[in-house]
């Protein structure tokens, strides 16, 4: 595809747009920018420089037009530029590469284009390529060979009869938690008669029988399965359930771990960030967790919510204050909760709430704990869920009086005959018993790609730096010390020095030692400090003043520091 990035700042100095254009292009896209002409520069990529002076008159005489021309007018004659010479790049998607920029990228994008933007950023309407994409496969399409863009049925008339594939053999590899869908996708693989090798910390290819019908790595708390051994001619495949949320470390890993094709759960937009073919695969019913046992009007709870409520859930946090405050003791509202507790709440209330933070947009894993326990799911609307259940039939989008909203569904009877019949719709066509077949039907045309093997590039990693790592302030110059870091978000540390507050970057390399400021630069680490032998010492004495929590190692001559902060991470 051909993508623009939309600036209106200077691009020459935005690491993150500079990082964006460059997985862009690793994806095998074309990247072309437009940005304010505020530094001409030599880009890996071509630029459209829009003047910021307007009008553009020179000398005193463009001096004295300009001061006397209302700010509104100047604003709206740089924004005509940007988006005219937008449209001029024939786009299929613009990015805006700030916030203020999407309301351009909107205009720029007309009635052909789209708009794809980081969670933070605003809502784009209907040109926002994460509601269009669902239905409009095309316009996020994956690269690659022999691209795919399977949209499955997901229609059964019987639950699928266990052992129906006898004989057959996959190696399933992920890090095994109470909470990762690879142990539903598990369970259901051995019920259907799949012999199942299961790998929890490193993949030996020598050790892969050559029948398997494939690997399939799950995304799971890092660190990363290791993998080593000559590959053999056989599909790999990686499930991605996080979406926006670690896009850039699954990147990534999808060249760690050499996965020929990326299976999506949800974020369909998201399908062209990868290098190679992309197909959907959401989440299922677990029908070993949850049943809808209990009859709707016995119910304990009117209402229920297990998830996080804090950090950046604000209007999660509100929401369930509401919830609570209404129905009292009849509301239940859990955090940190194990699975099979999770399920009994479920189970025993009439309505779940479905709320996925701000942007991110996921179909959660909740959305079918809720309808396979038998209670009615009130959602944000979440693009992509129509294609999976009727929005008519079986759930309702949270109107903005939900108290109300729940209290005029609990008093209209056909609500209960619903969520019966959701429950027993969804057992009929989404449960991981259905997804075994789906996965073994992509393994199986996974194996037309022929030769076509991806794998690592050593010239995309860092054998150094942690995976995770996307956000960091580096003091002095990695050179080719850690890499190569194009994939990453580096900032200077001169260029960031009001922004050095703690915790505010994933990490902060040291290839030199500072004069001064040594404090506030390691402070503003949040998971982990690098530090070449120049800096080791150094720092290596700040941590055991300041940070006694932390361990350290030594990784390629680099004292490598983990402050063990919350991360989706095995902290072993």
């Amino acid at each position: 595809m051909r993508i623009c990035l939309l600036a209106t700042n200077r691009i020459v100095a935005d690491a993150r747009a500079l990082t964006l254009a460059h997985q862009l292009r690793s994806a095998g896209h074309t990247v072309v920018a437009v940005a304010p002409d505020t530094g001409i520069a030599e880009l890996p990529f071509q630029v459209t420089w829009v003047p910021w002076q307007t009008p553009v008159i020179r000398g005193a005489l463009g001096k004295l037009v300009r001061r006397m021309m209302p700010a509104w007018m100047v604003d709206r004659r740089r924004s005509n530029a940007l988006i005219s010479a937008a449209r001029a790049t024939g786009a299929t998607v613009f990015y805006p590469t700030t916030p203020g920029g999407v309301g351009l990228a909107v205009e720029a994008a007309g009635t052909t284009g789209s708009v794809v933007r980081p969670p933070s950023f605003p809502d784009a309407g209907s040109r926002d390529l994460a509601v269009l994409a669902p239905r409009h496969p095309e316009l996020a399409r994956g690269t690659g060979p022999d691209p795919r863009h399977h949209v499955p049925a997901y229609e059964a008339p019987l639950p699928p009869p266990p052992g129906r594939h006898n004989g057959r053999h996959i190696v399933l590899c992920y890090r095994k938690t109470d909470r990762s869908p690879g142990r539903y996708l598990e369970a259901a693989l051995r019920r259907a008669g799949v012999e199942v090798m299961l790998i929890t910390e490193e993949l030996d290819w020598n050790t892969v029988p050559d029948h398997s019908a494939g690997i399939v790595f799950v995304e799971s708390p890092l660190p990363a399965i290791a993998v080593r051994g000559e590959r053999k001619p056989l599909p790999v495949a990686f499930w991605v359930h996080h979406g926006e949320l670690h896009l850039s470390t699954n990147v990534r890993l999808r060249r760690l771990y050499g996965a020929n094709v990326v299976l999506l759960a949800h974020s369909w937009h998201l399908a062209h960030r990868f290098d190679v073919p992309v197909e959907r695969f959401p989440f299922a019913v677990p029908t070993e967790l949850v049943e809808p046992g209990r009859p709707w009007a016995d119910r304990q709870f009117d209402v229920a919510f297990v998830g996080a409520v804090r950090g950046t859930y604000e209007r999660r946090r509100r929401l369930v204050e509401t919830l609570e405050t209404a129905f009292g003791d009849r509301a239940a509202i859990r955090s940190e909760v194990e699975p099979e507790e999770m399920a009994g709440i479920y189970g025993n209330a009439r309505f779940v709430i479905n709320e996925g933070g701000s942007r991110h947009l996921p179909i959660t894993m909740r959305v079918f704990e809720a309808t396979g326990s038998g209670a009615f799911l009130l959602t944000d609307p979440v693009p992509g869920l129509d294609l999976l259940l009727d929005p008519n039939e079986q759930y309702a989008s949270i109107e903005p009086d939900i108290e109300q909203q729940i209290r005029r569904m609990l008093v209209d009877g056909e609500t209960a005959n619903r969520a019966a019949r959701i429950a027993a719709d969804v057992g009929r066509r989404h449960t991981y018993d259905h997804r075994v077949d789906e996965l073994l039907d992509t393994l199986d045309h996974t194996t037309s790609h022929g030769g076509w093997v991806p794998g690592p590039d050593p010239a995309e990693h860092s054998s150094i730096m942690d995976i995770d790592v996307q956000r960091l302030v580096v003091y002095g110059s990695p050179g080719t010390a850690l890499g190569d870091l194009r994939d990453r978000e580096v900032w200077e540390a001169a260029a960031v020095a009001d922004r050095l507050t703690p915790g505010n970057f994933e990490a902060v390399v040291l290839t030199a030692l500072p004069p001064a400021g040594l404090d506030r630069l390691l402070g503003a680490a949040r998971r982990y400090i690098y530090a070449a032998p120049a800096a080791g010492e150094a720092v290596g004495a700040w941590v055991a003043a300041h940070r006694s929590d932390a361990s350290t190692s030594v990784v390629g001559g680099f004292l490598r520091v983990d402050l063990h902060a919350d991360a989706y991470r095995i902290d072993g």
